[in-house]
């Protein structure tokens, strides 16, 4: 997947603390890629974008073709409670029958 400059254009500066131990391994990863010091900041952009399920879900669906309009925000998704009861150990208790009736023939 190709991302274009303009997505990694810092508005402002970040301080992130960071383990050295792990900071270290991190940057070492993305120059074995590359030789380009920018990658750094391209690489923990990628990162913290692809945390945010919104933006994904909106970038797979552009990458697919189909983008609706407008996407429902987390607060207009409203659960649903199904309607019909539902017994888990009678479910369960029908499997277990019918599979023990299969083997026994």
């Amino acid at each position: 997947m190709q991302l274009t400059l303009y997505q990694y254009r810092v508005v402002g500066k970040i301080t992130a603390y960071v383990g050295e131990e792990i900071w270290n391994e991190f940057k070492r990863m993305v120059l074995q890629k590359t030789d380009d010091n920018r990658a750094i900041s391209k690489e923990l952009a990628k990162l913290i974008e692809n945390s945010l399920p919104e933006r994904v879900a909106t970038k797979t669906l552009q990458n697919l073709g189909l983008l609706p309009k407008t996407l429902p925000s987390a607060q207009n998704v409203r659960q649903v409670v199904p309607r019909i009861t539902t017994s888990a150990g009678k479910i369960v208790r029908k499997m277990r029958d019918k599979r023990l009736a299969s083997l026994s023939g």
